[in-house]
């Protein structure tokens, strides 16, 4: 017993030793990157970011959005799709604050879309949309 666990860390030191040498190697032969890519690079995940940072953009692709828009501001509360399944789309609509003021819940095979205030509100719409 004590023969195998000297041979297997025997073994995965060796890996290692090996792996470093590779990896030095591998630094060796990496292309510099330019500032002018560096900035390129930047200004992609800016974008990136700015499209990601406001997920309520994403909304208006939604069969349901035109409703939601009557119902709830979207200027001022922000949509985070929660789920989005074959089944149905849940989306919750946050304050600034990050507090959850709505809810809309889309049932795709029924084209029934409901939404709702955690307000005092409750059930603010429940029809089927075309």
């Amino acid at each position: 017993m004590k023969k195998h666990v000297v041979i297997l860390g025997s073994l995965l030191l060796l890996t290692g030793c090996a792996n470093d040498e590779m990896s030095k190697e591998d630094e060796d032969t990496q292309p510099t990157t330019t500032q002018e890519e560096v900035e390129e690079m930047e200004n992609e995940l800016e974008e990136q970011k700015s499209t990601t940072n406001n997920p309520s953009s994403d909304l208006e692709k939604y069969k349901e959005f035109e409703i939601v828009a009557q119902y709830i501001d979207i200027e001022t509360y922000q949509g985070v799709v929660q789920t989005d399944n074959q089944g149905k789309r849940v989306i919750l609509f946050e304050n600034s604050g990050g507090h959850e003021r709505y809810k809309s819940v889309y049932i795709k095979q029924d084209n029934r879309l409901k939404i709702i205030s955690f307000d005092d509100d409750g059930l603010l719409y429940n029809d089927k949309i075309k």
